[in-house]
Formats: structure tokens, C-alpha cells, sequence
């Protein structure tokens, strides 16, 4: 059986200003694709639940671009 990680939720804070933050996911190396996009233009602090799947072997890459960071919650299960 294989393995794969589920994103239960994304708990996205944006700081003052504009920021962006993006899930994606690279296999050996290789951009796969963008999982989630999320842009604060303020204080934002949204709870979204989700259910992002990545497959055994990818990568997850976070990317924040200015005032934003997230923390996200999951589970790593067999397929």
C-alpha cells in the first residue's frame, strides 16, 4: 500500500500590507503544481479547511511572499 499526506486545515495570518502564501508540491525536483493560493491585503486570520492530498514521493513546498505565514494540520496515511 502506499502512503500519502492529507491537509485537514490552513490556519492563513496576514500582517499589515499585502502578502501571499502558496502550497506546492515538487516530485523528484519537479514543480508538480500549486495546491493552494491564499493573499491578505490586512489583518487576516482565516481557518480554512481543506483537504489537500500529496502522494508518497512529492514534496511539499511553502512559499510566503511579504507579511503572511500560515500553520497547517495534517495526517499521513496509506492510500
Amino acid at each position: 500500500a502506499g502512503r500519502k499526506l492529507t491537509i485537514l486545515s490552513v490556519f492563513y495570518i496576514g500582517v499589515s500590507g499585502n502578502g501571499a502564501f502558496y502550497i506546492h508540491s515538487y516530485s523528484g525536483g519537479v514543480f508538480v503544481g500549486t495546491k493552494l493560493k491564499l493573499y491578505s491585503t490586512g489583518d487576516d486570520h482565516p481557518e480554512i479547511q481543506t483537504a489537500l492530498e500529496f502522494s508518497a514521493g512529492q514534496q511539499v513546498y511553502t512559499q510566503q511572499v511579504g507579511d503572511c505565514y500560515c500553520n497547517c494540520f495534517g495526517v499521513e496515511s496509506t492510500v
